[in-house]
């Protein structure tokens, strides 16, 4: 399930891995990986990753693949842990979106970003 109705090509300021949770870095308008799930993340890199100053495709709205760190439930709210991948999400942090399927440490699940 991969449905991404926005897709955004960026220019990266530090390599940025596939799958991964991406935010902007400051006052530049290129992207990195997100680091904390304190960051404003604004979506996920497409399936193909980009080394530091080249360009990556980045989901911004619908579904997009992520790769998941830890347990996570389907219908759950996501963040971006300190590598950018999926975490489930605790009150008082930053949100992607809503995993659409269960996930284990290192499995990639679908997620609909829902930045809220």
């Amino acid at each position: 399930m991969h449905n991404p109705i926005l897709t955004k090509t960026f220019v990266t300021a530090a390599d940025v891995n596939a799958r991964t949770i991406i935010k902007f870095k400051a006052n530049t308008g290129q992207v990195i990986p997100a680091a904390a799930d304190t960051d404003d993340a604004i979506g996920v890199a497409e399936e193909v990753g980009a080394t530091g100053g080249n360009r990556v495709d980045v989901v911004l709205v619908g579904v997009a693949k992520t790769l998941a760190a830890g347990t996570i439930a389907a219908g759950s709210r996501v963040t971006a842990n300190n590598e950018g991948h999926a975490v489930a999400w605790s009150t008082g942090k930053k949100s992607l979106g809503i995993a659409l399927a269960d996930a284990t440490d290192g499995a990639i699940i679908p997620v609909l970003i829902d930045r809220n």
